[in-house]
């Protein structure tokens, strides 16, 4: 069974590649992940869901299963459902996930966003994350301190945000000088491994869910 995953850059196709695909393909769920375009000839950051649609229906046109991997924070204006705010974190999610199905309506694509970034997943394990990053850096101390404080702040990683200056991302950025979402961000993913990103992030997991189905249906 094949399975096409429309990302959002070249982090989360090295996610998608490093850690989903081979969990899959125990399952004889084939992955392959594809860059959204962001111009005629580049791929590679959502900037319009205009682009995005056309990417998702291309791969609909060819053999198997569609996803995708897009990030809740800073949604483009004209992707569906964008003109209803729901309070709570899993409702928007919900609800805008919903609205994409409607849009693109083929039974074989499973919408999937992520809250509220990829930076999120990584807050599932502090210590694993602190250690990735300052083995690779020089002259890093140790901030494992301000992630756990940061986790026990909110419900889950999934729900840490609040403003665009405090999403996973942009602490993370503060707190290590030289930190890179493509350099230490999949290589800490790796670490911390699949079984526990699921256990601490609940919609990523539901996602993990509906993909390892694909073989039922």
């Amino acid at each position: 069974m094949n399975l096409q995953i429309i990302v959002e850059g070249r982090c989360e196709d090295s996610f998608v590649k490093r850690l989903l695909a081979p969990h899959l393909a125990e399952l004889e769920i084939y992955v392959r992940p594809i860059p959204v375009h962001t111009s005629s000839v580049q791929r590679g950051g959502m900037t319009s869901f205009a682009r995005a649609k056309a990417d998702i229906q291309d791969a609909l046109n060819r053999d198997g299963f569609v996803s995708t991997m897009f990030d809740l924070f800073r949604l483009p204006r004209d992707f569906p459902g964008m003109d209803s705010q729901q309070r709570r974190l899993e409702n928007q999610l919900l609800h805008l996930e919903n609205a994409l199905k409607e849009e693109i309506a083929d039974w074989r694509f499973i919408p999937y966003l992520q809250a509220h970034e990829f930076e999120a997943l990584l807050f599932s394990s502090p210590t694993v994350l602190d250690t990735t990053i300052c083995t690779s850096l020089e002259n890093c101390p140790s901030r494992v301190t301000d992630l756990e404080q940061i986790v026990l702040e909110f419900e889950s990683p999934e729900h840490i945000n609040g403003r665009p200056e405090t999403a996973p991302s942009k602490r993370l950025e503060r707190l290590y000088r030289g930190f890179s979402k493509t350099n230490h961000g999949v290589p800490a993913a790796q670490k911390i491994g699949l079984p526990s990103i699921r256990q601490k992030c609940g919609h990523f997991h539901q996602w993990v869910q509906q993909l390892e189905a694909i073989k039922t249906r």
